[in-house]
């Protein structure tokens, strides 16, 4: 018999957890599993990706008029006549501003947020929340599970969080999953009693996907002349993910005669910001957001220098795409970084935006440089889909 497995997750959006959760259930072997997934918001670009033998359930749930701005939301609630929900969304509503503009408090509200998402009858092997905060609430109070995991993407104690709330929650589950060696230091430090369920599973990506996708075709209105070095950053954008550093490093770049074009992929709440900062800085012709890509791989790949200047990373799932594609990468110097990138060996760290810049500069002079890294990128084993492995055990 087949057993039964749950995934849930909020959406779909462009991100580095959504592509982990698309590219395992591309691996899962589905005359063992049956998959149901449950996506908070029915969206997001992966969706496509998602594979067929996958049951997406609750494609249409009340959620989506929580998530909704919260005029439209209130107002859709009332035509709805879901007049209970409305209430419950009024009192979220005033609890949150008073949280965010009196205490400068996290808060998530989850027994209000609860109230918008369905119960399962049906009963599965296993449970997976697969982010961090709501997923993994959700799995715990909604779903009958004989086992339970929770997957945290990230480094805890770099994220607003409620430790309460999130001790009371991971008591209850049967694992706990991150994505590297620091982020479950950081757990473990964090919730000691839970120090023997917490587990490591790196990102899963899938070589031959990415460098198949990375010899598409994609439609672009860069022109780069010989003489110019193309850089690529694909991420949020959100203030964790260092962009303004970026805009910064262009600018100096500039002023030191070096003809740079920057592509960023991704979008975010930042984006108003970082383009009024990019025009501020005269930088329209040499800095661009690009907005997010379903498929990143082909500016990754024909990008000069492969860029990652986040303040915060799960794990980076770009640089290990950018390292598979064998590109020369510059990244901030964090622990997660620091587990994928030997500085000097596979790519060059920094410190601070002169490190960046002088780090750029010298993959731009130093020509061996960058096919010392090509050539010690193609000696390493990057097909990670044996961690699969790891969750069957569990089940």
């Amino acid at each position: 018999m087949k057993k039964k497995l749950l995934f849930s997750i909020e959406s779909l959006r462009i991100g580095g957890a959504e592509k982990s959760l698309v590219t395992l259930l591309s691996k899962i072997d589905y005359k063992k599993f049956d998959v149901d997934l449950f996506l908070f918001n029915y969206s997001g670009e992966f969706i496509s990706l998602v594979p067929k033998e996958v049951n997406i359930i609750n494609k249409d749930n009340d959620y989506k008029f929580f998530s909704a701005p919260p005029i439209k939301s209130l107002t859709n609630l009332l035509i709805s006549k879901k007049y209970n929900l409305f209430f419950t969304k009024f009192i979220f509503l005033l609890i949150l501003t008073i949280h965010k503009y009196i205490l400068k408090k996290e808060y998530i509200g989850w027994k209000y947020v609860s109230h918008f998402l369905p119960k399962f009858n049906k009963e599965y092997d296993l449970s997976v929340g697969f982010l961090e905060k709501k997923s993994i609430y959700f799995s715990v109070d909604h779903v009958k599970a004989k086992k339970k995991v929770g997957w945290i993407h990230t480094d805890y104690s770099k994220i607003p969080y409620n430790y309460k709330l999130d001790n009371h929650y991971f008591k209850e589950l049967d694992f706990i999953m991150t994505v590297s060696k620091h982020c479950k230091e950081v757990l473990m430090q964090k919730f000691p009693a839970c120090n023997h369920k917490i587990k490591i599973i790196n990102n899963i990506v899938s070589p031959n996907l990415i460098k198949s996708m990375a010899n598409e075709m994609v439609k672009h209105n860069i022109e780069k002349s010989t003489d110019e070095i193309l850089i690529v950053t694909v991420c949020r954008l959100i203030p964790q993910k260092g962009i303004e550093d970026a805009i910064n490093a262009c600018e100096k770049l500039g002023n030191q005669g070096f003809k740079i074009k920057w592509i960023v992929i991704g979008d975010g709440p930042e984006k108003e910001k970082l383009t009024s900062l990019i025009k501020n800085k005269g930088l329209v012709k040499q800095f661009f957001l690009f907005g997010s890509k379903g498929n990143p791989y082909p500016y990754m790949k024909m990008c000069d220098i492969y860029v990652q200047p986040s303040h915060v990373e799960g794990f980076g799932i770009t640089v290990l795409e950018a390292k598979i594609l064998g590109k020369a990468i510059v990244t901030s110097d964090i622990p997660e970084f620091r587990e994928q990138i030997q500085h000097h060996e596979n790519g060059l760290t920094y410190g601070n935006i002169d490190e960046l810049v002088s780090n750029i500069v010298k993959i731009i002079k130093e020509k061996d440089l960058s096919l010392k890294f090509m050539r010690n990128l193609e000696n390493q084993q990057f097909d990670n889909s044996i961690e699969i492995n790891q969750l069957v055990k569990i089940i």
